[in-house]
């Protein structure tokens, strides 16, 4: 059947004169050339667009990275300033591996101390906690729930194996942000800063500090909304976990099908994502449309 078609056309086009031929080739022509401009244009403008979304999505994200900083560097300062309390570093390095687990209570109530000044200036602070390098630990609760599960989970698990505690020595002393709650025994939703602790003279390693938070603080960070997109959407994600999800809206449908999506960002052909890194935390603030 197409042999014969493309037989008839040969035919036809045979039977016609010279001057009907050059039209019809030019007509041709004029065709394919017309398909391939709007192939072309429609191409160029696309990526225009996509560009200047990107830009300008880019620079709101990049104000929300400051905003995030600007919530987070008290609380970071507050940590650091506890290096300098001469009680505080007594009771992290006079311990021995004794086999207990808890201070004691004068121990306590100086780790009490240093845990409230965090608590009392920062109300997204779950949780404070305090380990020397023998497994010794403090809990602190900032929002009126018992940390029994928590004194239970410890009895039988080690803080020192932990994978967190391996990233935060490694770290050297730098804060790392974990984007979900690291310590056991808790069971409300949060993210986790860890810091492993080192005498500012001597530089001597004396435990950890772990501060567990409430996601509001990333809430309040992104200082845009809608923008007049139905679909325009905000996430935090840890990239270096494999794309972990930190944070998303409580609005936004389908989160663990925008993280799969971001996974495969550069194959995929439905979303398109913007994203910058946050140095403080490292992880990624993503805008998804």
């Amino acid at each position: 059947m197409g042999k014969k078609c493309l037989k008839q056309i040969r035919q036809w086009w045979v039977n016609q004169r010279i001057r009907q031929q050059i039209l019809f080739s030019l007509l041709l022509v004029a065709i394919l050339g017309i398909g391939s401009l709007g192939g072309i244009a429609y191409r160029i403008s696309r990526n225009t667009v996509e560009r200047n979304f990107r830009l300008s999505h880019e620079a709101t994200l990049k104000n929300s990275g400051k905003v995030l900083d600007m919530n987070l560097d008290p609380m970071i300062e507050v940590i650091r300033s506890f290096l300098n309390d001469a009680e505080f570093k007594k009771v992290l390095l006079s311990q021995t591996d004794n086999g207990e687990r808890s201070f004691t209570m004068a121990e306590q109530r100086v780790l009490k101390g240093v845990a409230e000044r965090l608590t009392k200036q920062e109300s997204r602070v779950n949780y404070v906690a305090f380990i020397d390098l023998y497994g010794h630990y403090y809990l602190l609760s900032n929002i009126n729930r018992g940390s029994y599960d928590f004194f239970q989970y410890y009895e039988e698990h080690d803080f020192l194996e932990t994978e967190w505690s391996q990233t935060a020595r490694d770290a050297g002393g730098r804060e790392v942000f974990f984007g979900d709650r690291v310590l056991g025994g808790l069971w409300n939703e949060g993210c986790s800063l860890v810091k492993y602790l080192n005498n500012p003279v001597t530089n001597e390693p004396m435990g950890y500090i772990v501060v567990d938070l409430s996601l509001s603080f990333l809430e309040r960070s992104f200082v845009t909304g809608n923008e007049g997109y139905e679909t325009n959407g905000y996430m935090v994600i840890d990239r270096r976990n494999d794309c972990q999800l930190v944070y998303a809206p409580k609005e936004l449908e389908n989160p663990e099908k925008l993280v799969e999506a971001f996974r495969n960002r550069d194959s995929q052909k439905t979303y398109l994502f913007t994203s910058v890194v946050n140095e403080t935390t490292g992880w990624e603030l993503v805008n998804v449309i």
